[in-house]
C-alpha cells in the first residue's frame, strides 16, 4: 500500500497527467520484425542409401508375391488329406501283408521242422536196414531158395565145428569130418576178425578160413 503524503490533502481531486500522455503517444513503438523462415533443410540421398532402400523396396514387392492366393491353399490342403488317405490305407495293407507273410513264414518253418523230424526218421530206419542187410550178407544173403547159389568144399582140417551163425561166438551145433564134401550156400562171408564162413544149411555154418589156414578147400567145377 503506497504511503500517504501527509501534507496532501484528503480531499485533492488527481489531476490527469496529460503531458505524460503525450510523450508516450509521441514515442513511436519499437518496430516488431518478422521472424525469419528457417531455410528447408534438403536432405541429398547418399548412393549407398539410395540402394538400400530399392533393395527394400524389391524385397517388400517380392514379399506381397508370395503372399499365398486361398485357392493355393486349399489345393495343398486337399492334397495332404489325400497323401494321408494314402500313408493309411498303405499301412493297413502292409500290416496285413506282414501279417500273411508272418503265418506262412511259421507253416514253412513248421513244415520244414516236420520233414527234418521225417528225415531223422527214415535215416534210422535206412540204417536199420543196412544193419540187417549187412547182417544177412553175414549169415549167408539171407534163407535158402532152389536159386541159392552154392559151391562145394572139401574139408581138409581134422574136423570143423558147426555153429548156428557166422561167428566164433556162434553156439556149436555140429560137426564135420575130413574129407567130408560140403555144399556151401551162397557166398562166403566174412566176420570181424577176417574169418571166412560158408552155410551148409539154414543156421549151420562151418569156418573155411581162419585168417591164417584153410580148414577146407573148394573143390574143381
Amino acid at each position: 500500500m503506497p504511503e500517504k503524503n501527509p501534507y496532501e490533502s484528503q480531499n485533492t481531486v488527481d489531476i490527469p497527467d496529460f503531458i505524460g500522455q503525450q510523450r508516450q503517444a509521441e514515442t513511436p513503438e519499437p518496430v516488431r520484425e518478422a521472424p525469419e523462415e528457417e531455410p528447408e533443410e534438403t536432405y541429398e540421398y547418399e548412393e549407398e542409401e539410395y540402394e538400400e532402400e530399392e533393395e527394400m523396396t524389391e524385397e517388400r514387392n517380392v514379399l506381397k508375391g508370395r503372399r499365398l492366393n486361398p485357392n493355393v491353399v486349399y489345393i495343398g490342403l486337399a492334397l495332404l488329406a489325400v497323401f494321408f488317405v494314402l500313408t493309411l490305407v498303405l499301412g493297413v495293407y502292409g500290416i496285413k501283408q506282414r501279417n500273411a507273410l508272418k503265418v506262412k513264414t511259421q507253416e514253412y518253418d513248421a513244415y520244414v521242422k516236420n520233414a527234418e523230424a521225417k528225415e531223422a526218421d527214415y535215416q534210422l530206419q535206412i540204417r536199420d536196414l543196412k544193419a540187417q542187410i549187412k547182417a544177412l550178407k553175414e549169415q549167408g544173403g539171407g534163407s535158402i531158395t532152389p536159386d541159392t547159389v552154392t559151391s562145394k568144399w572139401t574139408v581138409t582140417a581134422d574136423g570143423i565145428n558147426v555153429r548156428n551163425k557166422s561167428s566164433i561166438e556162434g553156439e556149436v551145433v555140429g560137426y564135420v569130418n575130413r574129407g567130408d564134401v560140403l555144399t556151401i550156400y551162397g557166398d562166403p562171408v566174412k566176420d570181424a576178425d577176417g574169418r571166412q564162413w560158408g552155410r551148409i544149411k539154414e543156421n549151420e555154418w562151418v569156418c573155411l578160413f581162419d585168417g591164417s589156414v584153410y580148414y577146407a578147400e573148394k573143390a574143381s567145377q
